[in-house]
């Protein structure tokens, strides 16, 4: 694949919704594994990983989430984009916004896989995903609200918990 051409300068890793809450060990080693085979053959390449919000069948899962991509990210020279703290704040924020697709407990809606994108955005380029382009299917105005989410949630170095109640949890 792609990965073997050796010419990638960013790539972003995940695994299955479930395990880093239900198998967490196995997480972390084929994320090491990857990782590995990523910089043998790109070395130049920035990894992402990429930490996604808790399940809904699974409240309160975000904090072992994170835990387990930052274990990794710290060992293994990667990115973590925690889209976790960003849907929670955007969530509490916005209840009307659906970021989940109707009686499914995973998949995002297109405003879910927007506030995703933009939250790679802030953590690739280190840029405001303010004033990108809304897609076809979201107002403006919620589009400039999760571009704000990602990229206030992104930028806190030492967030105030009353704007992230996710990071209060010690994610």
């Amino acid at each position: 694949g792609m990965v073997n051409q050796g010419n990638l300068n960013w790539v972003a890793l995940q695994d299955y919704s479930f395990d880093p809450t239900d198998a967490p060990a196995l997480t972390q080693q084929y994320l090491s594994l990857w990782a590995g085979e990523i910089h043998l053959k790109n070395p130049q390449a920035n990894l992402l990983f990429y930490a996604p919000a808790e399940r809904r069948d699974r409240p309160d899962s975000q904090p072992q989430i994170d835990s387990v991509f930052r274990a990794s990210a710290s060992t293994l020279h990667a990115t973590v984009v925690y889209t976790g703290d960003a849907w929670a704040a955007a969530s509490l924020q916005r209840p009307d916004l659906a970021l989940y697709v109707p009686n499914d407990p995973v998949h995002p809606t297109l405003a879910g896989s927007y506030l995703t994108a933009c939250m790679f955005y802030s953590a690739m380029y280190q840029q405001s995903p303010q004033g990108l382009v809304v897609p076809t299917g979201l107002s403006d105005e919620d589009g400039a609200f999760l571009q704000d989410i990602a990229w206030r949630t992104s930028s806190l170095e030492s967030p105030d918990p009353a704007w992230n109640p996710a990071k209060t949890t010690g994610a």
